[in-house]
């Protein structure tokens, strides 16, 4: 018993740099619901913002445990106010600015105009 203890002690001290707690309490079984923190909703809500397929595969596939889409749903009709900064800055990429050439309606339509 006290060997099983130590070995879900060491193995909960090696993940809990991954994971949150609520995480581990779902992982270890020890919930099977839980509160979300605005962190852990956040972190979610970032992932599904930039894929809903990586949101899925990450929850589905992987099995990490995450926050519904329902809950980041909710979590987002509440507003911009209540939203806290995102886990990291929101990637802006750089627009290529290609030439864009005019043109003008007598060159597609020389018989109607």
């Amino acid at each position: 018993m006290n060997k099983t203890r130590a070995i879900k002690n060491e193995a909960t001290k090696l993940v809990s740099p991954i994971f949150s707690k609520n995480q581990l309490d779902i992982i270890l079984k020890k919930k099977k619901r839980v509160n979300w923190s605005t962190d852990e909703i956040a972190k979610a809500f970032t992932l599904r913002y930039f894929s809903k397929r990586a949101y899925l595969y990450v929850r589905h596939e992987l099995h990490h445990p995450l926050p519904g889409i329902s809950s980041l749903q909710q979590w987002a009709k509440k507003g911009i106010g209540s939203l806290p900064r995102l886990p990291f800055p929101r990637q802006t990429f750089p627009r290529t600015h290609l030439p864009v050439q005019y043109v003008s309606p007598y060159d597609i339509f020389p018989s109607i105009l």
